[in-house]
């Protein structure tokens, strides 16, 4: 089971917006988890976009409630790096976020996904 936050009371204020594209896990060792989004600027003017690994967060919704951040992010078709991401979006532009997180927990629980911009702004989930 898979829930995302999508705190938009939280975060009028960022001008970007994420859509859930997809989760692809390997369970091979090293396991790892690779979520995709699509970002987007939903603001009038463009936006500098910079994300770091540690603003990512996993948790797991087991009685632990367990917090990891990614490890790993990437933009676009880029290769993914163990550092933060940056660009710049025009108004209503979007690039594809990958973010790598490792997979723990109890078997079967489910996990949320928090992303927040490198200044520390919430950005919805959308979908």
């Amino acid at each position: 089971m898979l829930t995302l936050i999508a705190a938009t009371a939280i975060s009028t204020a960022s001008p970007f917006v994420a859509d859930f594209e997809e989760v692809d896990a390997n369970h091979r060792s090293p396991a790892w988890e690779g979520w995709q989004f699509t970002i987007s600027n939903r603001s009038e003017e463009a936006q500098d976009f910079r994300m770091c690994p540690s603003n990512v967060e996993r948790i797991a919704l087991d009685p632990a409630r367990t917090t990891k951040s990614a490890f790993a992010l990437a933009l676009g078709g880029s290769d993914w790096k163990f550092d933060c991401v940056e660009t710049t979006l025009e108004a209503g532009a979007s690039v594809r976020l990958r973010a790598f997180t490792r997979p723990y927990g109890l078997a079967g629980s489910g996990r949320t996904l928090v992303l927040r911009t490198d200044d520390g702004e919430l950005i919805p989930i959308e979908s």
